[in-house]
């Protein structure tokens, strides 16, 4: 199956460690891979939760050299007091090592998450994850590796640099879709655990998914349920 490349998951996990349904949504996992050369995509999704509604949507291209760029907005909702919130997403994203014979591929991840009206002035991050082909490439496995430092407002002291961690497994089920299981955390943030799946109705063109998940040893207290679209074209196209 032919997969649409996924652009900005790991920044909202390290900052959030929110399930921010990436390789490839709806995984929170970064796989090692970017968009080929002059390549573009669209990310959107919905997310849903006891506590908060989110809606985000993430162009990405790679135009033409190493690196994949990403710049996206979102909205988020307090479902307890109805208090709303605008975010930003800036990203790079390059190949430290494509994947060779032996299967495996390792990247970084660069990115900065901000409130809209706050200069700019967000959580940066840095993410390695690193991907390993399985079972004739018809599985991944993708552990991630990252370090976010928080600023806050020029009031409030940074709590410092954090580090980040996931571990993810996606299995080919067909010649379209995709099921996933991960693990991930952040912390001082807890960890979590979700299980999705993607289906692509036109293969590496567009692709829908679905992710369930929940903190764990928290007994649904914080599951939720995202669901998303990506879309993919050629520059020029």
């Amino acid at each position: 199956m032919q997969k649409i490349r996924s652009a900005w998951r790991n920044a909202l996990l390290l900052s959030l460690c929110a399930p921010a349904a990436q390789a490839g949504r709806p995984m929170a996992a970064d796989d090692a891979a970017i968009l080929d050369p002059r390549q573009c995509q669209l990310e959107t999704w919905t997310q849903h939760s006891r506590a908060q509604d989110e809606y985000w949507a993430v162009p990405a291209c790679n135009f033409g050299g190493g690196w994949e760029l990403a710049a996206g907005a979102g909205r988020t909702r307090d479902l307890q007091d109805s208090a709303a919130m605008s975010l930003a997403l800036l990203q790079a994203k390059t190949m430290l090592r494509a994947p060779q014979d032996d299967g495996w591929g390792l990247g970084l991840v660069l990115a900065d998450q901000f409130r809209a009206g706050s200069g700019g002035r967000g959580d940066l991050s840095l993410n390695l994850p690193l991907s390993v082909e399985l079972a004739g490439q018809r599985a991944m496995l993708h552990a991630n590796l990252g370090w976010l430092r928080q600023r806050g407002r020029q009031d409030q002291p940074s709590p410092g640099v954090q580090r980040s961690w996931a571990l993810g497994l996606e299995l080919a089920a067909g010649e379209r879709a995709a099921l996933t299981l991960e693990a991930y955390g952040r912390q001082r943030a807890g960890s979590y655990v979700q299980l999705g799946a993607r289906y692509s109705l036109v293969p590496g063109r567009a692709d829908i998914d679905i992710g369930y998940g929940d903190r764990a040893g928290r007994r649904g207290a914080e599951r939720y349920l995202a669901i998303g679209l990506t879309l993919a074209a050629s520059l020029g196209d």
